[in-house]
């Protein structure tokens, strides 16, 4: 197997998350559809979709500490390749995701 076969990105994990603080303009009306349709659409097969509402962004990981532990289980349970976050995240922010 060649090196671009054992980096091929096969399972992905989608986060979708609904934030209270930001402004209505911020949010889609059909925003998780949209965004999960976009990922599918790229080829990825998506094993595992999460939505779930927050009032405000947390600043170290912007996902709280209580939602990180159950997505650490869905993604060992899953063998999950690939997480994707429907907000941009600071790289301060990712690196400590990728940490936890």
């Amino acid at each position: 197997m060649d090196q671009s076969e054992s980096n091929v990105i096969e399972s992905a994990l989608l986060i979708y998350i609904d934030v209270d603080s930001f402004q209505n303009n911020e949010k889609l009306e059909n925003g998780f559809e949209e965004f999960y349709s976009l990922v599918e659409s790229s080829g990825l097969i998506v094993k595992q979709s999460v939505k779930f509402k927050q009032k405000v962004p947390t600043t170290s990981t912007f996902i709280t500490s209580g939602k990180l532990e159950k997505l650490k289980d869905s993604i060992s349970s899953y063998q999950i390749d690939l997480k994707i976050v429907n907000h941009q995240l600071s790289a301060s922010q990712n690196r400590n995701l990728e940490n936890f």
